[in-house]
């Protein structure tokens, strides 16, 4: 989502844009707004996850890599393993395939980092793809998330439906709503994990 601030508008009038021309940078200045109050709704649902002994971003990276044994675990030294919020966004971006190759505790504890650098318009490889290949690998990784967790990223992919740039994942994304990212499945899902029940 290109990030449009009160300033770039302030400028585009004072230039003698067309209030036409002002109007899409505003919508993109609401969207904007949106996206703050939703990274900070992501950073209350996710306070305080760990990695614990959960795969690292750049062990991932490795794994992807097909690094042997001893490279992963040196990568893993080097990884973020206590705040998300220090995960650099040059890391996220130079380990965008990572997700595919963390457990559940590891994508529980960088989905906040990337959901949030998308917003942020600070990663450039398309996240959402992630939370929309719904299969038995996703739905393990999603395993973890807790109700409020499930509801950031509810309401993260619903944002994503209203910005022009992901028009052509809107399917996708519409689908995933409906079919797991819906409040009640969520809800459901939790509850199983949490009795051990399949």
């Amino acid at each position: 989502m290109k990030r449009t601030t009160e300033a770039d508008i302030a400028e585009m009038r004072s230039r003698g844009f067309a209030p036409a021309t002002v109007a899409n940078p505003g919508r993109n200045l609401s969207l904007t707004n949106q996206a703050a109050g939703l990274s900070r709704e992501i950073e209350r649902a996710f306070e305080g996850v760990a990695l614990d002994e959960g795969i690292g971003l750049r062990e991932a990276q490795g794994i992807d890599d097909r690094e042997d044994e001893k490279t992963c675990a040196s990568y893993r030294e080097r990884d973020e393993k206590n705040d998300w919020r220090k995960v650099p966004k040059g890391t996220l971006n130079r380990c965008h395939s990572s997700p595919s190759f963390l457990d559940s505790k590891g994508f529980r504890f960088y989905l906040p980092a990337f959901m949030c650098a998308e917003l942020r318009d600070e990663h450039g490889y398309g996240f959402e793809f992630t939370l929309v290949q719904i299969d038995e690998h996703g739905r393990q990784k999603f395993s973890l998330l807790t109700p409020p967790q499930r509801a950031a990223v509810r309401a993260y992919l619903s944002f994503l439906l209203n910005d022009p740039e992901y028009g052509f994942q809107r399917r996708q994304i519409e689908r995933a709503l409906e079919e797991y990212w819906t409040e009640d499945s969520c809800s459901t899902q939790n509850q199983e994990a949490e009795s051990g029940r399949p």
